[in-house]
């Protein structure tokens, strides 16, 4: 009367009189607060659908009285599986967990139904394709009155892009500390190797100044002294240049390292008044970078000679 729309059931029954309907009387009930919120609740059901199936999540309900599995489409979908190829039990779903997560996967389950934690879990899956694929499954455990599991609802999600994108960034932060550790290291045999070859310049040129050297002698050995500096120099480039992947080992001449790190502390040497006694083939070589190799020996050459007795004239042997 006041112009409401208004929901209501209507139940009735037909009075007939010899095949014919003479009269129909029943009842009409106010079911419109109910039915205004079934319709609600359908509407707010099918937007959650299409929330969860946009975001790609399945849902499953374990029966788990009688131990029957139901899921929707999107669960299907993403473990590759055909509705007629899934039993519909338990046992099925496991099948389908990776060998190596399968026990883990079972106990959180078990662990969930005796109440014991909240099904919170991350775990492998082979699909019906053939992938492994990575599947977080969170679930709510219902209880009768009693306190017994009856039924256990859940969601899973396929997370394997984003494991996959944290497996390449740790590989990308592996490379990137191998790399930062390579470049330390190559840095502190350059700057070590510098200081020398200049601590060895200095020495030179103190030596032909208070003429404990004569002029040809100092020009000789500055001259191959700068040589060598300018090689260490040189190897600053390959600091650089050091790619992601290792460097790569070569053949080297032991005696050809040793010759050149030699020319790079002349002046310190003939100062020192050493001796060096060489019994190396000149066929002898060792695999390895380079520029490590001169460094170990170029580390034991200056430390034979700073650690030696200054009453002493030193005299060292090389042999291999």
């Amino acid at each position: 009367a006041k112009g409401n729309e208004k929901w209501v059931r209507a139940i009735g029954h037909a009075e007939m009189i010899n095949g014919e309907c003479t009269r129909l009387y029943g009842t009409f009930q106010d079911i419109d607060k109910q039915k205004r919120n079934e319709i609600k609740n359908h509407r707010l059901g099918e937007r959650m659908q299409v929330a969860v199936q946009s975001a790609k999540v399945g849902l499953w309900d374990l029966d788990i009285v009688n131990n029957v599995v139901h899921w929707d489409d999107v669960m299907y979908e993403m473990y590759a599986v055909q509705r007629s190829e899934f039993s519909g039990d338990f046992d099925a779903w496991e099948k389908t967990v990776h060998p190596d997560d399968k026990e883990e996967a079972l106990r959180n389950v078990e662990k969930a139904i005796a109440g014991e934690q909240e099904f919170n879990t991350v775990f492998r899956i082979i699909s019906g394709n053939g992938d492994i694929r990575y599947i977080t499954g969170k679930a709510e455990v219902f209880r009768d009155t009693k306190g017994n599991p009856i039924r256990m609802i859940g969601a899973n999600t396929d997370i394997t892009k984003i494991k996959r994108n944290e497996a390449r960034l740790r590989k990308l932060l592996d490379i990137t500390e191998k790399q930062n550790q390579s470049l330390l290291n190559f840095a502190q045999i350059v700057s070590h190797n510098l200081r020398s070859n200049s601590s060895n310049l200095s020495l030179l040129t103190g030596m032909f100044k208070a003429g404990k050297m004569p002029a040809d002698k100092a020009v000789e050995m500055i001259q191959v002294s700068a040589d060598r500096l300018e090689q260490t120099v040189a190897d600053l480039n390959e600091v650089v240049q050091i790619k992601t992947k290792d460097q790569q080992q070569v053949s080297i001449s032991f005696k050809q390292v040793l010759l050149e790190v030699l020319e790079g502390i002349n002046g310190t040497w003939v100062n020192a008044n050493a001796r060096l006694d060489l019994e190396l083939d000149a066929d002898l070589r060792v695999r390895g970078i380079k520029s490590y190799v001169e460094s170990v020996i170029h580390n034991m050459l200056t430390n034979a000679l700073k650690y030696s007795k200054k009453e002493e004239a030193l005299r060292l042997s090389v042999y291999a």
